[in-house]
């Protein structure tokens, strides 16, 4: 039995051992990628929220609990039902989990990328690092802030290429390695939960001929390569088999095979046009995002350190970890084969989505359809850099690409953080201006100011903050994008049109419609704004819908959005008034609203949107102060697009309020109301 001494100083010696092998160019290089991975997605963790579909997951599972996971992915993708009941439970509300674990599992897909083709290229290390370094930042998927959805992509994404990895040890091994066969196959098995990844499943073949051919004759290669692809097969024809014939849903349905079917040189055309249009905009343009650069402003001093951090790191690791030149040598025969690797990669990453037709683009929600092609982009893109360019000027391109390329994820990590102050204002204002709706209201609105946020993720958010305790499954409350939703889900903007949406059933004869802009503040829209230019067609056939009896001004308790949405903003603010006089106005408390106007004059508040005057112009007018009414509409005036409002909101005010002739008259000739 060894004594306490002995166990110290073989606990020093191991714990030694282990500051070396971290040390060691290995471990290091997967350190690097953390670092750059921190820096490019990781800075504004704390200050993101929910954005895409994550509203809807959250709110599945904080309704129903784990089950929730069913209705939401069940019907498409009834095999990632499971991963989701695993990690959610565990991780719970606490967003900012969701987003460190997106971060590592996009970190993992680097690690293992580089991994295995530094397995393909063994004598090409330094080139499968730089393609790893340019897929972890790789420009065109811009969805990284979207954890809760994505956690699934890059789990199989991950998952696919440690499968690889263990592939790819097993061919080069001389002898079988059964547990290295076992865990390829085990991770091979994901890719059922998805149909994103599983074009890549046609490189496998590919890279098991090709590693076969380095230790045997064409004979024994053949039967090792059908003894060893024969288990990958039968996986992916089995995949291949349910997906498409024994799924029963629509989505991303085979549009193109079925096109090849009926006209084959029509489908081939098609086919053709869809991956030069992937290549152009996944290959060519998304690179060129890069030299978007910030305006002066603190967000450029922070872009400018990150930028600076990544380039140092890069230039110091490689400068410390890579002494021999022979590493950065130009080898043309080498360079063209990644570049032919990253291409096939390319063509059969995005089979999934060509078969589907399905768009791409490089703003939310198309440019996830990235996700299939980034790792042959990246390839191509070591491969084409160390074609054109020559020794160690190959490392100085590959820095300053991956060092713009954090730079821009920071840029675009930013652009989330100030969606997520804009939603959180959005439903805060919600709440102040509805502090209680009745049961069965449908909520209608257009022009959302949320960019990230479909409405199947704004309804989950209005139903946790007005019926918060409900965890049936029917919806109480229902939010709908007219743009998106008319001559469908909502069938007209007639009265009593009925709306039946998930678990809600309701009608517009029961509909307040909402509007806010970027810059304006929220309102609950009636007949009487109809003449607003602010407003769309669609919002100004919906504003007479609009009931606002369905609100209750007076709760006993005021509804709050989700306690994850912080703190209430601070009462002292244009936005604040406004919404509590439009609130007193909706119950005829006219000396109230007036009392708001006097808040606001005094304190120097003024509206980003001019119309929005016009709810102090009518409390002052039926408070008898009319001049101040005057006055306040000739501030709305200063936007001359506003007279037929003004004239439309003083018409009102003249059919119950006494005015003087002369005063009307002055009015309606100075905003040419008889035009």
């Amino acid at each position: 039995m060894k004594s306490i001494s002995s166990l110290i100083h073989d606990g020093f010696v191991h714990f030694n051992a282990a500051l070396d092998a971290l040390f060691s160019r290995k471990y290091a290089f997967a350190l690097v990628l953390l670092v750059v991975g921190f820096l490019s997605y990781g800075l504004l963790i704390p200050w993101l929220g929910l954005y895409g579909d994550d509203p809807y997951f959250l709110y599945s599972y904080y309704r129903y609990g784990a089950e929730g996971f069913q209705s939401v992915l069940g019907w498409f993708r009834p095999f990632a039902v499971p991963f989701y009941q695993a990690i959610v439970p565990i991780i719970g509300f606490n967003i900012w989990v969701y987003h460190l674990l997106l971060l590592l599992l996009r970190w993992l897909t680097a690690v293992l990328l580089w991994q295995v083709l530094t397995l393909i290229w063994q004598k090409a290390e330094v080139k499968a690092q730089w393609a790893a370094l340019l897929c972890l930042v790789y420009p065109g998927f811009l969805e990284q802030a979207i954890p809760m959805e994505f956690i699934l992509h890059f789990a199989v994404m991950s998952s696919f290429l440690a499968s690889l990895y263990f592939m790819l040890r097993t061919a080069r091994a001389p002898t079988p390695r059964a547990r290295s066969t076992i865990a390829a196959l085990l991770f091979a098995l994901p890719q059922v939960m998805i149909e994103y990844f599983v074009g890549l499943e046609l490189v496998r073949p590919v890279l098991l001929w090709l590693v076969g051919s380095e230790t045997t004759n064409r004979g024994e290669r053949l039967k090792r390569f059908l003894r060893s692809y024969a288990p990958y097969f039968i996986l992916f024809l089995a995949y291949a088999v349910w997906r498409l014939f024994i799924l029963e849903s629509r989505y991303l349905q085979p549009a193109l095979l079925r096109t090849l079917v009926d006209q084959p040189l029509g489908g081939i055309r098609i086919a053709f046009d869809e991956i030069v249009r992937y290549f152009v905009v996944g290959a060519v343009t998304s690179w060129g995002k890069l030299f978007a650069f910030p305006p002066v402003s603190t967000t450029l001093v922070v872009y400018l350190g990150v930028v600076l951090a990544v380039a140092a790191l890069l230039h110091l690791y490689y400068r410390f970890a890579w002494t021999d030149e022979r590493a950065f040598a130009n080898q043309n025969r080498e360079a063209l084969a990644m570049l032919a690797g990253g291409l096939l990669v390319f063509l059969t990453g995005g089979v999934p989505f060509w078969v589907a037709q399905v768009p791409v683009d490089l703003k939310f929600p198309w440019d996830r359809t990235t996700l299939g092609i980034f790792v042959g982009v990246g390839t191509m893109m070591v491969g084409l850099i160390s074609y054109l360019i020559k020794s160690k000027r190959q490392m100085g391109v590959v820095i300053l690409l991956v060092a713009l390329a954090a730079g821009f994820h920071f840029q675009n990590a930013n652009s989330y953080r100030r969606e997520w102050e804009q939603a959180r204002t959005y439903f805060w204002q919600m709440a102040w201006r509805m502090p209680s709706l009745q049961p069965g209201t449908l909520v209608l609105s257009d022009m959302v100011p949320l960019s990230t946020y479909p409405d199947n993720s704004i309804s989950p958010l209005v139903n946790w903050m007005y019926d918060p305790q409900n965890h049936t499954r029917d919806e109480r409350y229902h939010f709908l994008n007219i743009d998106a939703r008319l001559g469908g889900v909502l069938p007209s903007l007639e009265p009593g049109a009925v709306v039946a949406h998930g678990g809600f059933e309701g009608s517009t004869a029961q509909a307040v419609v909402v509007y806010q802009s970027a810059t304006s503040c929220l309102r609950v829209l009636t007949s009487q704004d109809v003449l607003m230019p602010a407003l769309n067609d669609n919002l100004k056939q919906a504003a007479l819908l609009s009931n606002l009896s369905l609100i209750d001004p007076t709760p006993p308790t005021a509804v709050r959005p989700p306690f994850f949405m912080g703190d209430e903003p601070s009462h002292d603010s244009w936005c604040y008034a406004f919404i509590q006089a439009e609130l007193a106005a909706q119950q005829g408390a006219w000396e109230t609203v007036a009392g708001w106007g006097d808040t606001a004059l005094a304190n120097g508040w003024q509206p980003a949107a001019l119309e929005e005057w016009a709810v102090f112009m009518r409390g002052y007018a039926h408070s008898d102060d009319l001049a101040r009414a005057r006055q306040v509409s000739d501030r709305m005036a200063a936007e001359r697009g506003l007279f037929p409002y003004l004239c439309s909101t003083w018409r009102g005010i003249f059919e119950t309020e006494d005015a003087p002739e002369e005063l009307i008259d002055q009015i309606y000739d100075d905003y040419r109301c008889g035009e």
